[in-house]
């Protein structure tokens, strides 16, 4: 059995607190803006490296917070019962890196691990249902009103229909964000 996990992850601008195990302030950290290539779509456990699951979708929303959907190998996630996070391992770019605290130019998601503490202070609990998102059979035990109640599961299964295999990962993150008419226009964009 595998389970679906949501949550917003950070938001860009905001600060990220490094703190020792005892909880002591070691630094902090926050980025200005976001590349909306992934470095990974690996989910893992308190940063260790072992991969628990993937990341299936992941957008920027119009309050520029960071939300990711992932599927889980296995339900061990129902039993545990205080608030779980998602904190994402970022690689950081064009600032005084080297300092204790900094405010980097960009920053790339490399991938997000589950803590039940997170550094980023945007971090909201993850939320969860049994199966996976990508198969339509798994969602039969969900709410019929699981695309209303869930909208960012909702954009989440419509990126990936007709996308094919169940094992697909996230290349990107999506960017929803509204635009205004000061947005500059891109290659394709129409008048």
């Amino acid at each position: 059995m595998k389970t679906t996990v949501w949550a917003v992850i950070a938001r860009v601008g905001d600060v990220a607190a490094e703190r020792s195990l005892t909880g002591r302030l070691l630094g902090g950290h926050a980025f200005n803006e976001l590349d909306h290539e992934l470095g990974g779509s690996m989910i893992d456990l308190d940063h260790d490296g072992n991969a628990l699951g993937e990341i299936v979708y992941a957008e920027r929303g119009d309050q520029d917070q960071i939300e990711v959907v992932g599927v889980l190998d296995g339900n061990w996630i129902e039993r545990v019962t205080q608030p779980v996070f998602m904190s994402g391992e970022w690689e950081m770019r064009g600032s005084n890196l080297e300092a204790r605290s900094f405010v980097a130019r960009e920053a790339q998601l490399r991938s997000v691990a589950l803590t039940l503490d997170p550094c980023n202070l945007a971090a909201r609990p993850v939320q969860w249902l049994r199966g996976d998102l990508r198969r339509e059979t798994d969602q039969r035990s969900w709410s019929l009103l699981w695309r209303t109640d869930h909208p960012l599961l909702a954009r989440a299964f419509d990126q990936l229909r007709g996308l094919g295999s169940e094992s697909r990962t996230a290349s990107q993150i999506v960017d929803r964000r509204a635009r205004g008419d000061d947005f500059p226009l891109t290659a394709g964009s129409q008048i």
